[in-house]
């Protein structure tokens, strides 16, 4: 059985949705909690959850996931990409910052706007999050790592528009319909912008687990 690999809280590879568990079988259907987060309990991540409900560490592991477990064989991705031309796309992640302070933190709601542009996706904007310590603007970590992954995050959903039908029966999006907690809207430009919290008002939690 695969081991389950995990992450340090300041890992170079920035990480974006709390963890829960792997479906064991591809067979099985994730099955979710809502249970409640315990104080002091430690939490792991998985950088991309598919609707079913399993984890994968990266994108090649969801499209093997989707070739698995969804029965979705060849991926043409200049088609994929092409059905989505002109769609913009906001997508919310997980990441780690360091501000010139020296202070070190990660936020669970990052935001940042995409296009799909002439059959490229296109970063629009990433948007600042202000040091609790020092007010001042934080940079994110592994910037190329950042931007590929979001690009990846944008493939991810296209891949579920493209195969609409494979995934009618997933009504929901862990990574998007979830507003993770300790979010601080005095610090993210996009609150400020819009001039209320950027997540969702209904928080979605998952079963979070210790692992020694």
């Amino acid at each position: 059985m695969k081991r389950k690999r995990f992450f340090s809280k300041h890992s170079k590879e920035n990480l974006v949705t709390p963890k829960k568990i792997k479906t064991q079988n591809n067979s099985e259907s994730k099955k979710k909690t809502k249970n409640k987060f315990k104080k002091g309990e430690k939490r792991t991540y998985y950088k991309f959850i598919c609707k079913c409900g399993t984890g994968c560490d990266d994108f090649q592991e969801f499209l093997d996931h989707l070739r698995t477990s969804h029965r979705i064989k060849n991926m043409d991705f200049t088609e994929i990409i092409g059905k989505g031309d002109g769609r913009d796309f906001s997508i919310k992640f997980y990441w780690n910052l360091s501000c010139q302070c020296g202070n070190k933190f990660s936020s669970s709601l990052c935001n940042a706007d995409l296009q799909v542009n002439d059959e490229k996706i296109e970063l629009l904007k990433i948007y600042h999050l202000s040091c609790l310590k020092c007010k001042k603007i934080a940079r994110f970590d592994a910037k190329e790592s950042l931007h590929k992954f979001l690009k990846q995050r944008v493939k991810q959903k296209l891949i579920y528009s493209f195969y609409k039908g494979k995934f009618a029966q997933f009504h929901d999006d862990s990574h998007s319909e979830k507003m993770l907690e300790n979010h601080k809207e005095q610090l993210c430009e996009k609150c400020k912008s819009l001039g209320r919290h950027c997540g969702k008002t209904s928080i979605i939690r998952h079963h979070r687990i210790n692992y020694l």
